[in-house]
């Protein structure tokens, strides 16, 4: 009964945690991060890993507001710039080569600034306004999408082996959600325009489909896969027994604090947790000298290494922290 009042307790702290990150992306850093730096458990990390949907709702919240549509008939790219234009004509057209193009465009676009929600809310208030071709705007969302799949995985270059496993298990688990939708988007995509079945108004008729409830979707199918995928990966891999020669370095995301911004919370906890850890590892370096005047051949051992390596994190963490 303990035991599953603490599961429970964990469940919802995770939920909790993922809700007020914002969006998954934050939600995904910050959990790794709290794991890493030993703020949480790794179950309690792995739940809040596994719940993107659960800190999507500022997105959400855009979606409900483009559907009631308050901005309606204000401007269009089409009233601003004429129908003659070259940017009108570009993005009003489906081509497969300006379909690339938008998808790279998009692409940067996630990858340099990092705003997912609002370049969503951008494509789907053009498309809703008829200046924006479908096809262009889910290339868009894919581009988005893979962007920030990408940018991922690239956070996890430079982290130790133990930590860049799990973080690469959940960029995999995303990729693999983002070719499945991107598969399914595309045929539904076919299908439906072959059938006549797409409306030209967002607001649902009989028979027909809105393009902005179509794109809508395709974003939350890509979500919910993610959070479908990472909830099973993480049931198994939490009751994973460690290998006993594994040797788990920890505190190596403090590479990761200039290039994001932590919550003040998460930030209030590493600084609680730097002092203790670089106390911890003051005693042990002054223990493994005591021990290295006795056994010269300790010297250089890998231990010391190791523990050297976590105290090198740690300095940079406190330099990073003060920085911000």
């Amino acid at each position: 009964m303990q035991k599953k009042n603490r599961i429970i307790q964990n469940i919802t702290e995770a939920i909790k945690e993922a809700f007020w990150s914002f969006s998954p992306e934050r939600s995904f850093t910050e959990s790794i991060m709290q794991y890493d730096f030993q703020i949480n458990s790794l179950q309690k990390s792995l739940m809040q890993y596994s719940f993107p949907l659960v800190a999507l709702w500022p997105l959400v919240c855009i979606f409900l507001i483009l559907l009631w549509d308050p901005f309606y008939q204000n401007w269009s790219v089409h009233q601003l710039l004429g129908a003659d234009s070259d940017l009108v004509m570009f993005l009003s057209s489906g081509q497969q080569n300006h379909m690339v193009y938008f998808f790279l465009a998009m692409f940067v676009f996630q990858w340099l600034f990092r705003i997912e929600f609002l370049l969503y809310g951008f494509i789907i208030y053009f498309v809703n306004r008829m200046d924006l071709h479908l096809h262009l705007a889910l290339s868009g969302i894919m581009g988005i999408c893979l962007s920030r799949i990408c940018y991922q995985w690239w956070l996890g270059l430079k982290l130790e082996p133990h930590i860049k496993k799990i973080w690469n298990w959940g960029s995999s688990l995303q990729l693999i959600s983002f070719l499945l939708v991107l598969s399914v988007s595309l045929y539904l995509l076919d299908f439906l325009q072959v059938q006549g079945m797409f409306s030209n108004v967002s607001n649902l008729q009989i028979g027909k489909v809105s393009r902005v409830h179509f794109l809508m979707i395709s974003i939350l199918f890509f979500y919910g896969l993610c959070q479908a995928l990472l909830m099973l990966w993480g049931h198994f891999y939490v009751r994973l027994t460690p290998e006993p020669s594994e040797i788990r370095i920890k505190f190596s995301t403090a590479e990761w604090i200039l290039r994001f911004k932590p919550s003040s919370r998460l930030q209030k906890l590493i600084e609680e947790q730097l002092k203790q850890h670089l106390e911890n590892n003051e005693q042990y370096l002054n223990q493994l000298g005591e021990l290295e005047i006795i056994q010269p051949r300790l010297s250089n051992s890998m231990m010391r290494q190791n523990i050297l390596k976590e105290q090198n994190y740690l300095k940079e963490a406190s330099y990073r922290l003060a920085k911000m």
